[in-house]
């Protein structure tokens, strides 16, 4: 029999491999059949990583909006990799979708007070073209819970600064002044 902290282990670990592989998160019945396991139970243990923060699901469903650093849906902040395009929802979680996708890729976004057009592109782990300094005005949030640290770290201060080719940039997260 195989306990819940395993199946939720199972269940997280099948999310990131079917997200890479196919470029979007799994639907339950996906994981489900992956899993050689039930329906029902996919549903409880992305419910259980909901609620421990891990995901972010669809409100009311088990649609996985987010299975950091990577977005379900279309964001400001898009990354080239892999030879696809991938979203992520704040520039530090783009920079993570680099390192989890294998370390190189293109940074796509734009700065929300001047409208320039902002890539940064990162070779083996390390910045290859762009210049400047990402800041994040505040720390991480602690536990490294998903949501939490996404809400207090990408969003809490609503701002965070970068600066690309000595231009100051302000890259803020969506619907926030």
């Amino acid at each position: 029999m195989v306990t819940e902290a395993g199946m939720d282990g199972a269940v997280r670990l099948e999310v990131y491999r079917f997200f890479v592989e196919q470029g979007r998160p799994p639907v339950s019945s996906e994981i489900a059949e992956s899993l050689h396991s039930t329906q029902a139970s996919v549903e409880d243990a992305l419910r259980r990583l909901a609620d421990a923060h891990v995901l972010v699901l669809a409100p009311g469903t088990t649609y996985i909006w987010m299975a950091n650093p990577l977005s379900a849906l279309p964001t400001m902040f898009s990354v080239e990799a892999t030879g696809r395009t991938w979203f992520a929802n704040c520039m530090w979680d783009a920079f993570g979708a680099v390192a989890m996708l294998g370390g190189t890729g293109t940074v796509r976004t734009w700065c929300p007070d001047c409208g320039e057009r902002v890539a940064v592109s990162v070779q083996e782990n390390r910045l290859s073209s762009g210049e400047g300094v990402f800041h994040v005005a505040v720390p991480a949030a602690g536990g490294g819970t998903t949501s939490d640290s996404t809400e207090r770290t990408c969003s809490s201060s609503g701002r965070k600064s970068m600066w690309s080719g000595g231009t100051r940039h302000v890259a803020s997260a969506p619907g926030r002044p």
